[in-house]
């Protein structure tokens, strides 16, 4: 596949590979937290967090212990499964969000959320758990006979995967009634879709919090920008077609997310 598939070839090209600044090292039995590695292929995993209550997060707190080690015990079904794949694909290393990225530490988010764009086009793979609707619930599943014409894909639906799974190289759906793998193809490819179309498609999804809704899909805005070299980005606009981009209106009547005390131009969707 990667040696002889045109459009599955390892992350190269021009601009220099960004790897992500945490990953979680699979090899031997144990999972550890490691800093500024550069590894030679890594996987991400695409989930839904559910409730964060009970789930296992890297804080200032247990970042030097995870460093260590990362108590299986405490693992989620979802987390425990993708490093099952993992390790059956020979892949030593996975990038989590909840893991790699130090959860209360606005710095630290912050400077992660840029490079997501990197961090999900230069994995091997992304590992996605399109069934489950939280992380207890896992990659794999078992459905009696009776539901299989029910198709519930809860990952979908929500506005942070749109990006993760839009910019990965190739993606491994793990869904309730089959395993899917998607290879979108070359980076111009990825992004066919002219912006609109794409915002419409965002439009459609889920957010918690309205504070994430331009950052969610800024790494795709990222890589446009790469195309658009003589535009701006305005909010959500571009600055040579804003009178096009403004004529927007919603379709549905939507959920409004929580906190939605946000400061952005009104006119910005």
């Amino acid at each position: 596949c990667t040696t002889n598939h045109t459009h599955c070839h390892e992350p190269t090209g021009s601009r220099n590979i960004k790897y992500p600044k945490r990953v979680l090292e699979l090899r031997n039995s144990s999972v550890r937290l490691c800093e500024d590695l550069e590894p030679e292929r890594y996987a991400c995993l695409s989930h839904c967090w559910g409730s964060t209550t009970e789930m296992i997060k890297t804080t200032m707190a247990t970042l030097d212990r995870f460093k260590h080690a990362v108590p299986r015990d405490a693992l989620q079904r979802t987390f425990r499964d993708a490093i099952e794949i993992c390790r059956r694909l020979e892949i030593h290393f996975l990038w989590i969000d909840s893991l790699c990225i130090i959860q209360d530490s606005d710095e630290d988010w912050k400077e992660q959320a840029s490079h997501m764009a990197d961090i999900y086009e230069n994995a091997f793979i992304t590992i996605a758990s399109t069934w489950a609707g939280n992380t207890s619930k896992g990659c794999f599943s078992r459905t009696k006979s009776i539901f299989l014409a029910k198709p519930d894909f809860p990952l979908l639906s929500r506005a942070w995967t749109f990006q993760e799974l839009l910019l990965s190289p190739r993606v491994l759906y793990f869904c309730a009634q089959q395993v899917i793998l998607s290879v979108p193809g070359s980076d111009a490819s990825k992004l066919r879709l002219e912006w609109q179309d794409l915002v419409q498609a965002y439009s459609r999804r889920k957010l918690t919090f309205a504070r994430d809704r331009l950052p969610a899909i800024a790494a795709i805005a990222e890589r446009m920008q790469d195309r658009r070299t003589n535009d701006r980005f305005l909010a959500g606009l571009w600055e040579q077609t804003i009178l096009h981009d403004l004529v927007w209106r919603s379709k549905s009547k939507a959920v409004k997310p929580k906190n939605n005390t946000i400061y952005l131009p009104i006119w910005s969707w």
